[in-house]
């Protein structure tokens, strides 16, 4: 139930993968705050995964469940789990994380479980052999047994000597041990190396039949057609892949995975299979999508998407990755392919094009007509680069004049590299362009921006209203511009009014604009509205911290309050500072008779000001509409008051398709409805409607 509090504009991955970090982590403390549970317990795994943005997210969840001694309501408990590494144990204090260490006894139970399920061809004698080998190694994990016994395993024929033999060849460091493990598969088939690369560098898991139609292209060849590739591709069911590569790969529900997030580690640090491959292996999959891509059997952008998909397992991957395996344009300079792949399957114009950009749920044919628009589009910086500088053999394609103001609403890093560019010095700076830089990147970009061209930047009142919603940044551009072009700005309520909207940085932004002196006549009731509806309690605290005299709580405020779904703290908050200036009216009622979340709200007006509310029948009509929490709040008001019930009340639950029969239900059994003839025919339909 916890995600249907999610909003449907995120419902789609498209949208929700797209959308900021603060945008999601926004969401998602409404969604803990939702009411829908008194206690959550969140697990955010793998920590080490993950080479950026792991210290912003441990504090910014850290605050959400406020790890603190501050009672909340809902309970929120957070755990994370991770490998003890350093960047990420300085962002926790010493009471807040524990380092978990192996058992002694959990060791031997492991090695005992394992040992036992070796299999008939181990006698028990070397059974017995094992487990007192490896229990001699003090320093092990469960990762370095869980590997030293599946090579163990691997023996073919085994005898003691060869058993003791593979446990002293496997060193306790793991860095030490996976070497040795890829050295071995390297030796036996260097074919296998592209097989090692296709996997480890992968963005997702490959399925079997994917990485099979990957192995299947050699660098060293040129193919020009699926079937010449179909004799080099290898078979394998699960079983036969983990039993020959289970000490470093699994296989789970037909997904190739490494066995440990160690493992990619380690390709990273050491770059095993350098001298195994003629090119970088990082960029191996990079060149076999693009050869993939650049078939003959993708020169048909009307081909069936589900057929596509079915007859080459590897063009989902392909298509959606590709470009993502090249990292800068010296990627690309160092191998020649590249080239003639880049001539197949960028220009929009090319159907081979087309096709990956149709699994993108692209249409070039409307949008996109030059190879600069791929590369804005999909933010590739070093496509731009390659572009700008003319190292693209047959493919020219100068960036026209509105390149900028399409990079800058795109978002990436493509504006960058065209600022930074001479060749982009001619092209107008628009106030267009400047608002979607203040609104949408990082601070970084702004500073580029005045760096290259301050002599051609405007700042309008739009700029700082679009700095002001920048839910990232917003604070250090506002900074930036405050003291690069303070004299230019002019703090108007419509800033203010979008940092209040603001639910990322908007806090600091007004803080930032109250010592800055430029908003002190532009705390208005719209801007304390804002952030009633938003339920930014940080906004509405500091506002009566540091103008509390000045402040004006009005029912359009505290309205505001009870009709926003996560609102009982904002309301709470706004009575207890506030709460002898504030008249609590019909309206007021009525706001939070309607609110899907209403019911708590509901409960905590008539506990604080139950004497003072008015059950009116524009109170009980919206109850009745109340589709999630309707039942619930006719409950509280019916127990409050006596109320008469009229025809349109019968009406509004007749009309809930969600919770009108309960809250027919409920009414008929506290006999508060009067039976007319047009109430019967409204209570008929609405039990008529349900058995539907």
């Amino acid at each position: 139930r916890i995600f249907q509090i999610l909003p449907s504009e995120y419902a789609g991955s498209r949208q929700f993968f797209s959308a900021s970090f603060d945008t999601l982590l926004h969401i998602f403390e409404k969604m803990l705050h939702g009411g829908v549970y008194t206690r959550v317990y969140c697990v955010i795994d793998g920590l080490d995964v993950y080479k950026e943005g792991m210290s912003e997210l441990i504090t910014k969840t850290a605050e959400i469940f406020n790890l603190g001694t501050e009672a909340k309501s809902p309970v929120l408990k957070l755990l994370y789990t991770t490998r003890p590494e350093n960047p990420i144990l300085e962002s926790l204090t010493t009471s807040k994380h524990r380092i978990l260490r192996c058992s002694p006894d959990d060791l031997n139970t492991f090695i005992d479980s394992r040992v036992s399920g070796l299999g008939g061809k181990f006698t028990p004698g070397m059974k017995r052999m094992i487990s007192r080998q490896l229990r001699e190694k003090t320093d092990n994990t469960f990762l370095w047994l869980d590997v030293v016994i599946k090579r163990i395993k691997s023996i073919g024929l085994p005898t003691e000597r060869r058993i003791e033999e593979t446990v002293k060849d496997s060193p306790q460091d793991l860095d030490d041990l996976y070497h040795v493990l890829v050295q071995g598969f390297v030796q036996r088939d260097k074919d296998i190396a592209r097989l090692l690369a296709c996997v480890v560098y992968a963005r997702c898991p490959l399925g079997l039949r994917a990485l099979q139609d990957a192995v299947a292209i050699d660098p060293k060849e040129k193919y020009t057609a699926y079937e010449q590739c179909e004799p080099n591709k290898p078979s394998f069911t699960p079983g036969e892949f983990y039993n020959t590569f289970g000490t470093l790969l699994d296989v789970a529900e037909d997904k190739v995975y490494c066995i440990h997030q160690s493992v990619k580690d380690y390709f990273e640090r050491r770059n095993p299979l350098k001298d195994a491959m003629e090119l970088e292996p990082r960029l191996i999959l990079a060149h076999v999508s693009m050869a993939y891509l650049s078939l003959e059997d993708f020169g048909n952008p009307w081909q069936d998407r589900g057929i596509l998909k079915r007859n080459f397992p590897f063009f989902k991957y392909a298509a959606t990755y590709w470009y993502s395996h090249i990292e800068t344009a010296a990627d690309f300079r160092g191998h020649l392919p590249f080239q003639d792949f880049l001539k197949e399957i960028v220009p929009p114009v090319s159907y081979k094009a087309q096709v990956w950009m149709y699994e993108h749920y692209f249409l070039p044919s409307s949008r996109l007509s030059r190879v600069s628009e791929v590369a804005i589009e999909f933010d590739l910086a070093w496509l731009a680069e390659l572009l700008l500088n003319k190292e693209l053999c047959g493919i020219v394609d100068n960036f026209e004049p509105d390149c900028l103001s399409r990079a800058a609403e795109r978002g990436g890093v493509v504006l960058e590299v065209l600022l930074k560019h001479e060749r982009c010095m001619e092209f107008t700076i628009t106030d267009a362009i400047v608002r979607a830089i203040a609104k949408s990147h990082r601070c970084t970009t702004m500073t580029l921006l005045l760096d290259r061209r301050e002599t051609d930047v405007q700042i309008t009142e739009g700029v700082v209203q679009a700095a002001a919603l920048n839910r990232r940044s917003g604070k250090e551009i506002m900074t930036l511009l405050l003291d690069r072009r303070g004299a230019d700005i002019q703090i108007t309520e419509e800033v203010v009014l979008a940092a209040a909207m603001n639910t990322g940085s908007g806090t600091e932004i007004i803080a930032l604009l109250l010592h800055r002196g430029g908003a002190d006549n532009q705390i208005t009731e719209e801007v304390l509205r804002l952030a009633a509806r938003n339920s930014n309690e940080e906004i509405i605290t500091l506002l009566l911290n540091q103008r509390g005299a000045d402040i004006q709580i009005t029912e359009e405020v505290v309205r505001a309050a009870a009709g926003n779904f996560s609102s009982e703290e904002t309301i709470t908050l706004l009575l207890d500072r506030r709460g002898a200036d504030i008249e609590i009216t019909e309206e007021v009622v009525r706001a939070a008779a309607g609110n899907w979340n209403g019911e708590k709200i509901m409960t905590f007006l008539l506990d604080r000001r139950g004497n003072d509310i008015q059950i009116t029948e524009k109170v009980v009509r919206a109850a009745a509409e109340n589709e999630e929490s309707g039942t619930e709040i006719m409950t509280l008001l019916l127990n409050q008051q006596v109320i008469s019930i009229i025809e349109e009340v019968v009406q509004a639950a007749a009309e809930n398709e969600e919770s009108g029969t309960e809250i027919m239900t409920l009414l008929l059994n506290q006999q508060v409805v009067s039976i007319t003839e047009e109430v019967a025919e409204r209570v008929a339909e609405c039990f008529n409607h349900d058995q539907e």
